[in-house]
């Protein structure tokens, strides 16, 4: 298993630009395909440091490199 940290984003949304995770998973068929997961709108973490924490704290780099059978 491969550890992965994917990558932030700022994406434009209507409540204003939001940061989003953008991460890969592998399917049964051996294929790859892009998931995002939202962080948090700019304002709230200013900094992509910021937003880093926040992926922390959520919690989300166990989902992402979850082994998947």
């Amino acid at each position: 298993m491969r550890f992965q940290r994917g990558a932030l984003r700022k994406v434009r949304r209507r409540a204003g630009d939001m940061w989003m995770l953008r991460y890969r998973l592998t399917q049964p068929d051996g294929r790859r395909s892009e998931h995002t997961a939202p962080i948090g709108l700019v304002r709230d973490f200013p900094k992509e440091k910021d937003a880093w924490r926040e992926v922390d704290r959520l919690g989300l780099h166990v989902r992402i490199n979850l082994v998947r059978c």
